[in-house]
């Protein structure tokens, strides 16, 4: 890996080659991020000239991470597990502490609890960590690749990546299900909160958005330009700065000097409800529009008219992901039919 302070508009690169990247965590004065099978970690006392060092090698694909007290807990994608070591030890030893779920991706500590998202089996768990069981508990499922995970006021907000969109969970309500809070990404994988402000790392549309969640209906802002950094994956708040984890590299900016542009999403067009079970509509249709539903394969699966106000029947669709395509303003958008 190179070192490097060279800078492309507001966009400062911090580490570069890094290759196979995967996500951030930080706590008060150092930032970790993990690739390949190791996670690195610098600190930011200097901020000019931030020192990285290894902290924890040998491990299969490691994505999320948080630490309780001394243990450092990571998600290690590539062995299906959670796992954790003393950070007082000079070399790591690794404990399993639960296999449950499928591909643990992100993962946010709250209340005594680990959340971690499970991206290919479209789920959510929670993990006691002051319990003696090695299982957790399934929050959410039947979503579509999981990723990104933030708490604001007991709430649990996660990012769908092949939906889109962000939605929120009341982590007080036992029975509660989840609820739209924004969408019209392409690609959100890391979320998270600084202040009252929910940034989303959007991949494919390489860029971070900003969702003001204290507004009603949300604000959702462009923080930096499209096309200003390559394949973000993750983005965390320490110092001065916002750091960006993108596809091969560790970038920041300064957070005084991160530009805002307003998206009007209340005009936009929108899928509701998003997951559906029987039907769906396009909120803030103003005219007819003729439309195609394709499925992930390509094929025309359903096809008609729409007008304003109208309800889409999708009961009789396969459980998935389809596309809506309406041939007048070319729009293409995603939904899961469960």
């Amino acid at each position: 890996m190179l070192f490097s302070t060279f800078i492309f508009g507001q966009v400062e690169n911090v580490i570069i080659n890094i290759g196979s990247t995967g996500r951030l965590y930080e706590d008060d004065t150092n930032l970790y991020y993990s690739y390949y099978g190791q996670i690195d970690t610098f600190n930011i006392t200097d901020e000019l000239n931030p020192v990285s060092t290894m902290f924890a090698n040998g491990i299969s694909s490691p994505l999320g991470m948080a630490k309780y007290f001394d243990d450092f807990y990571i998600a290690a994608f590539g062995q299906g597990k959670i796992i954790k070591f003393d950070i007082n030890d000079a070399e790591p030893n690794y404990i399993d502490v639960t296999s449950t779920g499928d591909t643990p991706n992100m993962m946010i500590i709250h209340n005594n609890y680990l959340y971690y998202s499970d991206n290919n089996g479209g789920s959510i768990y929670k993990y006691d960590l002051n319990g003696s069981s090695n299982e957790a508990e399934l929050m959410v499922s039947d979503y579509l690749s999981v990723t990104g995970l933030a708490v604001k006021d007991d709430y649990l907000y996660f990012s769908v990546s092949f939906d889109d969109a962000v939605y929120k969970l009341d982590l007080n309500d036992p029975i509660a299900t989840p609820t739209l809070v924004a969408s019209g990404f392409w690609h959100p994988l890391g979320i998270k909160f600084y202040g009252n402000d929910l940034y989303v790392a959007a991949r494919n549309d390489d860029t971070i958005y900003k969702i003001d969640i204290s507004q009603n209906p949300v604000q959702l802002s462009l923080v930096m330009p499209v096309d200003s950094v390559y394949r973000p994956r993750d983005i965390a708040f320490l110092g001065n700065y916002m750091y960006i984890l993108e596809t091969d590299r560790l970038s920041r900016v300064e957070l005084s000097s991160l530009s805002v542009r307003n998206v009007e999403i209340e005009n936009t067009l929108r899928l509701h409800p998003n997951p559906t079970t029987d039907s769906i509509k396009l909120l803030n249709l103003n005219t007819q529009q003729y439309y195609s539903i394709y499925d992930i394969n390509g094929r025309e699966i359903l096809q008609g008219t729409i007008y304003p106000n109208q309800n889409i029947d999708v009961s009789d669709l396969d459980n998935g992901l389809y596309i809506i395509k309406l041939e007048k303003d070319l729009k293409k958008i995603k939904f899961i039919k469960k």
